[in-house]
């Protein structure tokens, strides 16, 4: 045993006793590697196993001593205990936290070092269990404060905000951004062989990224040619309802509004699939050759990159649809 040795905390052998039937004498002492936060890991309490069967006679104050110690971890009980790594089985984990015990462990540690300390209210472990399940389950903070036992919405507000920052400055920088990762480590273990025979014709020492900007913030820029990208995800449904028909590609009753004073101007009054008395009235300016500019009065109507649902079907059923021999299923 090493010299820094510890001794086993009353909680986990009473803990041990409870749920392995395996008494551990008052004293006994176990390696530091061992123990997290003074407490026995998960591991090394699975690995507990009996050293010799002996019979033990207990008298009347060991027998109400350990009635009172059970009463005491019966009263503190949580409904989630995430510190007691006994108390939730691995699917329970997953469901709640979408984590496995040990990835939960891993996340955790990044937060041991950090500014974040145990309180009277909840642990380490329960106040990153609660970031998990908000982000997994999306619960109001009042469902939180019920669930983990916590005095109101505004200490689940805190933890949360606690936390959040905890994995900004500890877990976000080793895991997370170009910072994190070599552009050699990139080719030599994020590569296949197959990206590198469609990106770049086998050639071994080119790093392939695949960027997904769907929830990329960025600042908007005041030049449409820096990103025109429509919104295409709506378009043959809002022009089915504008045409009162899903054969677009025949003689349609599509309603356009055409200013007389500016000609290449036009409004297409399209019905909101939200709220079936909201009407909304896209404007497109335009020329043979390209859109100019437009503008909703909808709610994400006058972006500057992009542009909104009901733009978007217009220009797609106006410049491409109407002009197919036969209809599409999608735009």
């Amino acid at each position: 045993m090493e010299r820094n040795s510890r001794t086993v905390s009353a909680e986990d052998r009473d803990l041990i006793f409870l749920k392995k039937n395996i008494l551990i004498p008052e004293g006994a002492r176990c390696c530091s590697q061992h123990l997290d936060d003074d407490r026995l890991t998960k591991n090394a309490i699975d690995k507990v196993a009996p050293f010799s069967i002996q019979s033990k006679r207990f008298s009347s104050s060991d027998v109400q001593l350990l009635i009172s110690r059970w009463q005491i971890l019966f009263e503190q009980q949580k409904r989630f205990d995430f510190d007691n790594p006994l108390s939730l089985s691995d699917d329970e984990y997953q469901i709640l936290t979408s984590l496995t015990k040990v990835q939960f462990e891993d996340l955790a540690s990044y937060l041991f070092d950090s500014n974040i300390r145990n309180s009277s209210n909840r642990s380490i472990r329960t106040a990153l269990a609660i970031l998990l399940c908000k982000l997994r389950l999306g619960l109001s903070l009042n469902i939180l404060a019920v669930l983990f036992q916590l005095p109101d919405k505004k200490a689940v507000s805190r933890s949360l905000k606690t936390v959040r920052a905890a994995l900004m400055a500890r877990f976000v920088p080793s895991n997370l951004g170009f910072n994190h990762i070599t552009r050699q480590e990139i080719i030599d273990q994020h590569t296949s062989t197959m990206a590198r025979r469609l990106m770049c014709d086998a050639e071994s020492n080119t790093a392939i990224v695949v960027i997904d900007g769907t929830y990329l913030y960025i600042q908007k820029s005041r030049n449409n040619e820096f990103q025109r990208t429509f919104q295409l995800k709506r378009a043959r449904s809002y022009v089915e309802e504008n045409a009162s028909t899903t054969d677009l590609t025949g003689s349609v009753n599509y309603t356009i509004h055409r200013c007389q004073e500016f000609p290449d101007i036009i409004r297409v009054p399209t019905q909101s699939v939200h709220v079936s008395r909201a009407q909304y009235h896209p404007i497109i300016r335009f020329t043979r050759e390209e859109i100019l500019d437009w503008w909703c009065d909808c709610t994400a109507g006058n972006c500057v990159i992009g542009c909104c649902s009901h733009i978007a079907s217009a220009i797609w059923f106006l410049s491409f649809e109407r002009w197919q021999t036969q209809s599409s299923p999608k735009p």
